[in-house]
């Protein structure tokens, strides 16, 4: 679910690429376009190469690979309309209302983590303005939003008291948490959950957001 947004957002720009006609330049810049009658992948672009990973997962090589990954009946279509809607099909979920959950600056923070551009050293390498992707706790693991929620000794204290407080929860709700509490239900809450619920366990992780000290909150 996490991605699903992002990536509606990205291919829903394809059919002004592909369909209309103003903006031939941009079309002449990109990768070479495979007409029908000169592939079976109907309708693909070729993805640009490069060595960084960062570049391959900006917009122009990212928004090709999504679009290349469609079905051929949805990238052959040639009505603008007709091919938003069957994106929007495929893409769109309406986003949960405790989403909008907490002050606006701790809302901001938790909303940076799950869609991947925090100030966690991971994002930031990921775009070039960190040296290392690495956690500056030393235990030499990638600083991620799992590591930083899940893993990382430093804040062990803050950390426990968040996990412990969720693994109560689900356990009052008759559900496993062993399958149930991962990095997904910190980041997106759970359709398991009610609506209290789920704001409960964002409430549990702003609250460690703010204690562990990590980010500049507003």
């Amino acid at each position: 679910m996490g991605h699903l947004k992002s990536e509606w957002d990205i291919v829903a720009m394809a059919p002004s690429i592909l369909i209309t006609e103003t903006i031939d330049n941009l079309i002449r810049d990109l990768p070479t376009f495979y007409s029908t009658s000169r592939t079976v992948r109907k309708n693909t672009f070729a993805v640009p190469k490069s060595s960084h990973e960062y570049y391959s997962k900006s917009f122009v090589p990212s928004s090709i690979e999504l679009w290349n990954n469609l079905p051929s009946e949805i990238r052959c279509l040639n009505s603008h309309k007709a091919l938003k809607a069957k994106l929007k099909a495929k893409y769109y979920k309406k986003v949960p209302a405790y989403f909008c959950y907490g002050t606006r600056s701790l809302n901001i923070l938790h909303t940076k983590l799950r869609i991947g551009c925090s100030d966690l050293n991971s994002d930031k390498y990921l775009i070039g303005i960190s040296n290392t992707d690495l956690c500056d706790c030393g235990g030499g693991e990638v600083e991620n939003a799992r590591h930083f929620l899940l893993e990382c000794g430093t804040n062990l204290v803050a950390k426990v008291n968040m996990l412990d407080s969720i693994t109560d929860l689900l356990h009052d709700r008759g559900l496993d948490n062993n399958n149930l509490l991962d990095i997904d239900l910190l980041l997106y809450g759970s359709d398991l959950l009610s609506y209290n619920d789920n704001v409960r366990i964002f409430s549990l992780v702003h609250t460690f957001i703010k204690d562990s000290n990590r980010f500049q909150v507003h």
